[in-house]
């Protein structure tokens, strides 16, 4: 498996790119370019000779106007130059770059730098980069007017400037020898920074030493204002120009749309734009070929094609259905004629400022989705109503219960397009799994689960036993990479994608110490997040239940808050023994689905061969228990006298004192409960007990109580949690209500509150 991994791809390359076998893996530093090319850099390949003059410098001519985005013309250029550093166009990129120097004992760059900044750089709040020359490169936005070029002004020496014109080697470049430009881990993520936007500016001492600023560089408001008015009728007059100026910005934007945004972004822009071509400041041809394009840009089309052209008309009609409405006057104040009225200059000034005001507020609405925009679309599914195609789905339960044997199932299910759990897999995936624990075992487990759900044929699935620890941001990029490797074989190999990953498990896969620490917790729930955004996938962590199984995902709560789904494996464990009875699956949560629906399987043991000492060895498969309502049905019909008048208690209470509450949180289920001392009493006072004295009664009811709880409990009829210092008592069927209620044989019929 490690031969496949040593070179991989982090971007989903179409069936025609991966079909040809004579074109090579992609380097360590052409997988780099990509990704960044990805997040908004544009890049070219330069020289790696360290030593000589020619290092550093472009392998392509022209490099200013050949710097790309282009992930197929990048990968070209990797597969010619495998070894080459990545260079960013800093002037494409709307970047600044402070390159500070150690290049000679004299002049030391970095030093100068904290002169001016202060010792501690990190305060300054960008991206920091250490260069192969033990030197610091700086990284801020490059402002939209008054760009900044490669001039130094009055910086100290040693300090270079890299804007519009320039170009430095990105991060995660590296040289045969294995130095390298690496991001300081205690700095903001530069790709992360370029993607949302959140790049700093330049401080004010450094934006004073390089330009020496004085005031009469300083324009007025009104003269950025006309500047404004200028761009839009450069091209043209009116309304088109205002229209041709919103498609280049919207075409931008979904041009550096990060991965997990780019279609609902495609949708936005069309949808904005479609308003345009209802008043035919735009044609639909044009608007459809920028959108094509932006898309290309960004890799959308390469991943999903058909579902590209389906948003964009989707998003087209819906916006020519909403024409854009009349621009007001957009003429500067010294254009309007001296002929007006005292009345009417006030009144077109008025206008003019809300047209101001308009223009200030279009751009700060940027980013918000408001009602109406985006038509309801339901969110895609692996599984259907249980497993999403891109999120975090948490596999939880108590130890023994069998939560790998499940997650092997979803495996076998999604590789081979089966049905899971009776549900419909929608799409057929590859699935790999992270297994920091029990690796030892997978092969033999997928073996019995392959041959039992997929007649035996290999299947697109593969697993990493020496799992780093993923709380290192640098070890979730480079797993982005291998995983990218993988996405390639199974498509060469399968014709599928890679759909999903499991860490089996959580905690061993990001090595946490402290389960209960939310501020960890919410960090891990990030790198998930960022691993199923980039990657396209639903990203499965096994984790433990608590002690007891009412308290859900063992620790934090950030766990169930960050989740889109918890599928919870319950049992009945036998604490002494270990042994497990009544195992099932339940749907804890769902953002799209409705929660609590349930069901039951065991396991059961397939002999794979022999050990040396000759003993029969072998793997449990998950076999569903048929017939589940009707083995239900049996056992209420076995329910002992204390069991219905248990239930019978319980149901008249929640007609008269029970109260909605959420016992897992806010995004958790809400119940109809009550206190459990309440439900003894009820039950104490409408089942009268035997015995000599008033010790005895009290004990003999002590008991009938615990038996019919337990029975209750036993059954799943009940669910009981301890909130604060009581415990809470609710039914489990949908209803809430008695279970028992219409069968005449328990007893309840009839029954006021059930």
């Amino acid at each position: 498996m490690s031969d496949h991994l040593s070179h991989s791809n982090a971007v989903i390359l179409n069936d025609d790119q991966i079909s040809s076998q004579k074109s090579p893996p992609l380097s360590p530093n052409g997988l780099v370019a990509l990704d960044l090319a990805q997040h908004g850099f544009y890049v070219f390949p330069c020289q790696s000779k360290l030593g000589c003059e020619s290092d550093k410098t472009p392998l392509i001519p022209s490099w200013r106007e050949s710097s790309t985005c282009d992930p197929e013309l990048i990968s070209q250029w990797w597969r010619r130059h495998p070894h080459a550093l990545i260079a960013i166009d800093c002037g494409k990129s709307d970047i600044i770059v402070i390159d500070a120097d150690r290049h000679s004992e004299e002049v030391d760059g970095v030093a100068n730098l904290q002169a001016i900044l202060g010792s501690d750089l990190a305060i300054v709040g960008c991206p920091i980069v250490e260069t192969a020359g033990n030197g610091l490169h700086l990284y801020f936005a490059q402002p939209h007017q008054d760009r900044f070029r490669n001039s130094r002004g009055a910086l100290p020496p040693g300090i270079d400037v890299r804007g519009d014109g320039g170009y430095v080697i990105a991060p995660g470049s590296a040289r045969l020898l294995g130095t390298g430009w690496v991001q300081r881990i205690s700095s903001p993520d530069l790709l992360e920074a370029k993607a949302a936007s959140t790049l700093p500016q330049l401080p004010e001492k450094l934006f004073r030493l390089i330009r020496k600023l004085n005031t009469s560089t300083i324009r007025s408001p009104e003269a950025v204002r006309v500047e404004k008015f200028n761009q839009f009728t450069s091209s043209g007059t009116g309304s088109r120009a205002y229209a041709l100026v919103a498609l280049k910005e919207e075409t931008n934007r979904l041009t550096n749309a990060s991965r997990g945004t780019r279609n609902i972004t495609l949708n936005s822009v069309a949808f904005r734009l479609g308003s345009f071509v209802a008043r035919d400041w735009l044609s639909r041809v044009e608007v459809e070929s920028a959108l094509k394009q932006a898309c290309l840009l960004n890799g959308l089309s390469k991943e999903s094609p058909t579902e590209v052209q389906q948003t964009i008309s989707s998003g087209l009609s819906a916006g020519i259905n909403k024409p854009h409405s009349d621009l007001l006057s957009l003429k500067p104040i010294e254009q309007r004629s001296s002929s007006i009225s005292t009345d009417q200059e006030d009144t077109t000034k008025n206008l003019g400022d809300h047209t101001k005001h308009s223009t200030a507020n279009e751009g700060l609405l940027k980013g918000f989705i408001f009602d109406g925009d985006i038509p309801p679309k339901a969110p895609p599914q692996l599984v259907q109503k249980l497993i999403p195609q891109q999120g975090i789905c948490f596999i939880g339960g108590q130890s023994g219960a069998g939560k790998t044997f499940v997650a092997i199932d979803l495996a076998v299910s999604l590789a081979s397009g089966t049905s899971f759990f009776s549900h419909q897999t929608l799409e057929r995936v590859g699935v790999v799994f992270l297994a920091a624990e029990g690796a030892h075992t997978l092969a033999s487990r997928i073996q019995v689960a392959r041959e039992q759900k997929a007649s035996g044929n290999l299947l697109p699935i593969a697993w990493q036993a020496d799992v780093p620890n993923l709380a290192d941001n640098r070890r979730i990029r480079d797993l982005v990479a291998r995983l990218g490797a993988v996405d390639t074989k199974f498509r060469k190999d399968h014709g599928v994608r890679l759909g999903a990953v499991i860490c089996d498990t959580l905690a061993a896969c990001f090595a946490i110490e402290d389960e209960n620490d939310n501020s960890k917790a919410t960090a891990v729930i990030r790198y998930l997040k960022e691993l199923s955004d980039r990657l396209n996938i639903v990203v499965i962590p096994i984790h433990h239940y608590g002690k007891s199984a009412e308290t859900g995902l063992r620790g934090a709560s950030a766990w169930r808050a960050g989740s889109d789904v918890v599928l919870s494996v319950l049992a009945d464990r036998d604490q002494v023994t270990g042994k497990c009875n009544n195992r099932r699956l339940t749907l804890a949560k769902s953002r799209s689905e409705s929660e609590g629906w349930q069901a039951r399987f065991k396991l059961s043991f397939v002999p794979t061969g022999n050990n040396e000492d000759d003993e029969e060895t072998g793997a449990c498969y998950v076999e569903l228990c048929s017939n589940d309502n009707a083995d239900q049905q049996e056992k209420h019909k076995k329910l002992s006298n204390d069991t219905k008048a248990y239930c019978q208690a319980l149901g008249v209470l929640l007609g008269d004192k029970g109260e909605k509450i959420r016992p897992y949180g806010s995004e958790g289920p809400e119940v109809i409960a009550v206190n459990r001392e309440e439900i003894r009493q009820e039950f104490y006072r409408a089942r009268p007990a035997d015995g000599d004295d008033k010790k005895k009664i009290n004990e003999a009811r002590r008991k009938a109580f615990k038996r019919g709880e337990d029975q209750a409990r036993s059954y799943h009829l009940i669910k009981t949690y301890q909130l604060g210092d009581q415990h809470r008592v609710w039914f489990l069927n949908d209803e809430g209500a008695n279970p028992l209620m219409a069968r005449p044989d328990c007893g309840t019929g009839g029954t006021q509150g059930l």
